[in-house]
This record gives C-alpha cells, structure tokens and sequence, in this order.
C-alpha cells in the first residue's frame, strides 16, 4: 500500500517498475550483480552463457531468473543486494 499523495508523483506502471521490478530483464543490469565462481566474465563457456542468454525469449529469461535466484525481475535498485545472482 502506498500513500495516495505519493501516487501523484509517479504514474502507475513506474511505481510497478520501482516496487516490483522491471518486467523485463536486462541483461547488462543481470550482469553487473554477477559473482562468478571458479571463473571470470571472460571463460568461454561463461561468454557462451550469455550469447544464450541473450537469445532466449522474454519469457524464458524470466522462467531461468525464477529458478536460479528465487524472483522473476531484477529490482528496480540492485546497490544494496544481498545476495547476487551467482554463475
């Protein structure tokens, strides 16, 4: 629940955006709150990860994010994560 004076500063599908995370994944902001272990950003099969990634669908994408970090968006702010998506 919001306060109604605080819903004329924002339109609806931005206060959506802000509190529920963005419908659509992006994949540079995916990236950034990647931790890689026993390997870096530039091992092949992590690049061959993200061409994948990249390829799929919205709705896979969204499916893949469900089942690896618990949640089907990214968070609207993702500075003060707790635990980041991990390959």
């Amino acid at each position: 629940m919001l306060p109604m004076t605080l819903m004329g500063l924002v339109q609806w599908n931005e206060a959506e955006d802000r509190i529920c995370g963005m419908k659509t994944i992006d994949i540079d902001k995916l990236k950034s709150i990647t931790e890689y272990y026993c390997c870096d950003e530039n091992t092949k099969v992590i690049k061959m990860f993200w061409t994948v990634f990249d390829r799929i669908s919205d709705e896979d994408k969204t499916l893949y994010l469900k089942f690896a970090w618990g949640r089907s968006r990214l968070p609207y702010d993702c500075s003060g994560l707790r635990y980041k998506h991990t390959l």
